[in-house]
């Protein structure tokens, strides 16, 4: 079966994907709404909250300062500025860390 964009709704090859949190089904994108999602997301300076983050939020993340925190031992975490100190009882979580 051919994944649908959840931007556009187009059949397509999924460039990247991601899962939000609430166990709603993994999130596919195309190649072109990879590019309008990373330019809105770095023009409006935020970033979504997802259970598995997209690749291109990370990239996003890395223009933006920010690095994904949350508590020790938790399945969620959140994006925070990486020259913000973290919470005690928070850590860093980058995929391949």
């Amino acid at each position: 079966m051919t994944p649908k964009c959840c931007i556009c709704g187009k059949f397509c090859r999924p460039a990247d994907s991601s899962t939000p949190f609430g166990g709603h089904p993994t999130e596919f994108f195309c190649s072109s709404c990879v590019v309008e999602e990373k330019e809105y997301y770095t023009k409006h300076q935020f970033l979504p909250s997802n259970w598995i983050p997209a690749q291109w939020e990370y990239e996003v993340a890395k223009i933006l300062g920010r690095i994904r925190v949350g508590p020790v031992g938790a399945a969620w975490s959140h994006w925070h500025g990486a020259e913000e100190p973290i919470r005690e009882g928070y850590e860093r979580k980058w995929p391949n860390d």
